[in-house]
């Protein structure tokens, strides 16, 4: 903190590296206490600080494309619900993140609905462990399907349209390697997706 208020001090740029670092084992900790409003609580802090840097990085950097800030993903929502999501919209380890927490959230209400167990913790996420970018694909994302049908889960288009097109994006992120190399900005942007979806009524 006193080492980011001294960059400011002096106009100099900011790196949200160790940021994003310890804001993700922060919530994977708070993950495994089930401890979802302290999640949000995290995630709250977490893009007040963006929100900062973004202003920051325009208005005294004169940077023009810098960091995104919660208000940005306002469209990637708008395009998940209606269906609409692209290739496009997902070729960031950020925007990956992201729409697969739209998507893994959006999966789990239907698959508690069934079987009153949390999707992530029962299948997903072992006990104790740290989720990881690979770990949402290979335990979560890839048995989703078979457990629609086992469960005749009655899930909505939207959903269908998007699931595709993220386990091509994962094929993509593996051989990028962002699932290890980015797994901060993948995770935090994850939980960010998962916490923040609504069913559209």
């Amino acid at each position: 903190l006193w080492s980011s208020l001294q960059a400011v001090l002096h106009r100099r740029e900011l790196r949200i590296e160790r940021f994003q670092l310890a804001t993700m084992k922060k919530l994977n900790e708070l993950a495994n206490k089930e401890d979802y409003w302290g999640m949000k609580y995290e995630l709250v802090f977490y893009y007040g600080f963006l929100y900062f840097l973004k202003h920051y990085e325009e208005k005294i950097l004169g940077k023009k494309e810098g960091v995104r800030d919660l208000a940005d993903w306002q469209n990637i929502i708008e395009a998940y619900h209606q269906g609409d999501i692209t290739l496009e919209n997902i070729n960031s380890p950020e925007t990956l993140g992201f729409v697969t927490g739209l998507l893994l959230k959006q999966f789990s209400n239907s698959y508690y609905a069934k079987t009153e167990k949390d999707f992530v913790k029962h299948r997903v996420m072992k006990f104790g462990s740290k989720l990881t970018p690979e770990m949402i694909w290979k335990n979560g994302l890839l048995r989703c399907e078979e457990l629609a049908k086992q469960w005749d889960m009655k899930l909505a288009a939207n959903y269908w349209a998007a699931l595709p097109l993220v386990l091509l994006a994962f094929l993509e992120a593996e051989e990028q390697k962002w699932l290890v190399a980015e797994k901060e900005k993948f995770m935090t942007a994850f939980w960010s997706g998962y916490l923040i979806y609504k069913k559209v009524e």
